[in-house]
C-alpha cells in the first residue's frame, strides 16, 4: 500500500487477497456491502428496468470486455 497525505492505494502486492473482481453482498435482494479484497467501497444502489438488466447480464458474459482490477485509491 502507498500512502500520500489524505490518499491510499489498496491492492497490488500490498495486500493479503489477489482477488481482482468486487464483492458485492446482498440481503433480501438489496446491497449491503461492496468489498475490494479487505477494504469496504462505497457505493448506491439504483434499481434498474429489465431492459436495462438483460443489457447488463449480456455484457458480463462476454469476460473479454469486463477489466480486471489491481487495485483502488481511496480518500479518506
Amino acid at each position: 500500500m502507498n500512502s500520500t497525505k489524505g490518499t491510499r492505494y489498496y491492492g497490488g502486492d500490498g495486500t493479503i487477497h489477489g482477488t481482482t473482481e468486487l464483492d458485492v453482498e446482498t440481503r433480501d435482494g438489496k446491497v449491503v456491502a461492496v468489498w475490494f479484497r479487505c477494504i469496504a467501497l462505497p457505493f448506491r444502489q439504483t434499481e434498474i428496468d429489465k431492459s436495462r438488466a438483460d443489457e447488463m447480464t449480456r455484457m458480463y458474459e462476454r469476460k473479454d470486455v469486463i477489466p480486471q482490477m489491481d487495485g483502488v485509491t481511496v480518500f479518506e
